[in-house]
């Protein structure tokens, strides 16, 4: 398989712009409180995005842009566009992976996957202050009067995420960005842009039909 520059799931990545972190206590447990109950009530989620990518092994940044959909039920459709253009789809059980230049679609369960953790808020939302450590911190791009920067660390060991850091917007408490870092100091940029909540998201769109002469690898349960 061929692997795709853009992903965003595996790619969680070193810190940059990144200010010695201030612990607020009692005031980043409420602002996680109040962005959880706003994404409790979210059946459906949408948005255009831009991905930053830095790989430290290989020294580089890989940018990638595409567009969001998250579903409760561990629904999501990640539609990557450019040079190296990519699809994932999971309808909540299984995953695909499919990448048109190479035409090739890898297929896996959803549960055996890394890819859960990082940035499906809808799913992950309700449970953010009991499996992580919630700081408020700041950074530089962000000005503290506009937005809230949390930052989360994992109680438990996770894969491939140690830290991760959630920019707020304070005026309507949308995530306009998240900060992925892994284990070996790789840094995942998303920032999201023509937000849309509970636009009524069929369910089709999280199903993958695999196109003719597409070759298709299937992924061993663990």
């Amino acid at each position: 398989m061929k692997r795709g520059k853009y992903f965003l799931i595996w790619s969680v990545l070193p810190v940059f712009l990144f200010f010695p972190v201030k612990s607020y206590g009692g005031k980043a447990d409420r602002v996680a409180k109040r962005l959880q109950k706003i994404y409790e009530k979210a059946v459906d989620f949408s948005a255009d995005f831009t991905q930053k990518s830095y790989n430290r092994t290989f020294n580089r940044w890989v940018t990638g842009k595409g567009k969001v959909f998250l579903k409760n039920g561990g629904k999501m459709r990640w539609e990557y566009y450019g040079k190296n253009a990519q699809t994932i789809v999971s309808d909540g059980k299984v995953m695909w992976v499919y990448q048109p230049d190479a035409k090739e679609v890898v297929i896996s369960s959803l549960k055996d996957s890394v890819a859960r953790t990082p940035v499906n808020f809808l799913e992950g939302m309700g449970n953010l202050r009991k499996d992580f450590k919630v700081k408020l911190t700041e950074l530089g791009d962000y000005p503290s009067s506009k937005y809230y920067v949390l930052e989360l660390t994992p109680r438990e060991k996770m894969p491939n995420l140690t830290r991760m850091l959630m920019v707020v917007d304070k005026k309507d408490f949308r995530v306009v960005e998240v900060r992925t870092y892994d284990f070996y100091n790789n840094e995942n940029i998303i920032k999201f842009y023509n937000q849309k909540l509970n636009s009524g998201l069929k369910d089709s769109l999280f199903q993958f039909k695999v196109p003719p002469g597409t070759r298709v690898l299937k992924m061993p349960a663990r």
